[in-house]
């Protein structure tokens, strides 16, 4: 303790037989092969706290709050301040923790309770390639049980394997997870929504647990890549700062989400068979990428292909809305 600032030795029996009674350790052996062992309890514990705020189990907020003390000993600093900026330092780490306690939970109830036990299979892990299992109880999450490994999923709605196909970065199978025919759907990698990689933070187009480069994305055997076909820019909330986008498994009520508001298009609901984005052309005089539609069986029209913005056969299919979130 004294090595890393916390206190002095003569201390330590003290805090062992805390963790002790609040059975986070337990002793074994005797004499001199008496050792401290961390039980389940305390292991999801440490876990935990690293999880959502590392500083928690690590020395240096207690040491900080001592080197602190040793100047008020000295009188460098007021007794009044520095209990006023612990306490103003302590209340921020709680208000956060609070506000991530998920994490936790997530690891509590895959250690101590049945869920680890029940859900559904629903996709390979990555790592272990073997099937994971979808529990379905708030919060919702995917669990590999071999790895004994938690993923956090988005919440409401209903989620299910997307045609077998696996994130290029980390191989775990993706799922797409709609909110119903009115809403957004959204095709994610669980370890990239669960920890996404950090360069994806300020790209645009791109959504939590995607395992993609958004609109620049030119591949294409790419899971992503119909996400990222533009249409045009949105009118909507956002004031052109989003674009819309054929959701490609919004069939048979075809709509376009744009990627920065609520806003959606439907496009002839109840009487379309397919919609498909001209990706290699370009509307000669808005910049907009044209839309081929089919109508169904039975419907006495012929398909249209046209711009969004500037053909009326194309537009008077089309109805604006407001799309739902998780």
């Amino acid at each position: 303790m004294e090595k890393f600032g916390i206190g002095t030795d003569a201390s330590i029996p003290t805090h062992i037989q805390n963790i002790q009674e609040r059975n986070y350790t337990r002793i074994t052996g005797s004499g001199s092969a008496r050792r401290v062992v961390p039980t389940r309890l305390g292991i999801v514990l440490c876990h935990g706290y690293h999880r959502i705020d590392p500083e928690l189990v690590l020395p240096t907020v207690r040491a900080h709050i001592e080197r602190e003390i040793k100047r008020v000993a000295r009188g460098e600093e007021t007794a009044e301040r520095i209990v006023s900026h612990t306490l103003e330092n302590i209340h921020a780490k709680f208000r956060y923790f609070e506000s991530h306690i998920a994490a936790m939970d997530e690891l509590f109830e895959a250690t101590f309770s049945s869920l680890a036990e029940s859900g559904k299979a629903i996709s390979r892990c990555g790592r272990c390639r073997r099937y994971a299992k979808l529990l379905p109880l708030r919060p919702t999450r995917l669990h590999c049980g071999n790895c004994d490994e938690t993923f956090a999923l988005p919440q409401g709605g209903s989620m299910k394997l997307y045609h077998e196909r696996t994130c290029a970065l980390d191989g775990f199978e993706l799922l797409l997870h709609s909110m119903g025919p009115t809403a957004r759907s959204t095709l994610i990698c669980p370890m990239c929504y669960s920890q996404p990689p950090p360069q994806f933070e300020v790209l645009p187009g791109v959504a939590k647990g995607m395992g993609c480069l958004g609109h620049g994305c030119q591949e294409s055997d790419c899971p992503w890549r119909p996400w990222h076909l533009t249409v045009c820019a949105c009118d909507g909330e956002c004031e052109g700062t989003g674009s819309l986008t054929l959701d490609p498994v919004s069939g048979p009520n075809f709509k376009l989400d744009c990627s920065s508001c609520n806003s959606i298009v439907k496009i002839g609901w109840g009487s379309v068979h397919k919609v498909e984005v001209l990706s290699d052309r370009l509307c000669d005089e808005c910049g907009s990428r044209p839309l081929r539609i089919e109508f169904k069986k039975g419907v006495n029209k012929e398909g249209v292909t046209g711009c969004l913005a500037c053909d009326d056969a194309v537009s008077s299919l089309c109805e604006g809305g407001r799309a739902q979130f998780a």
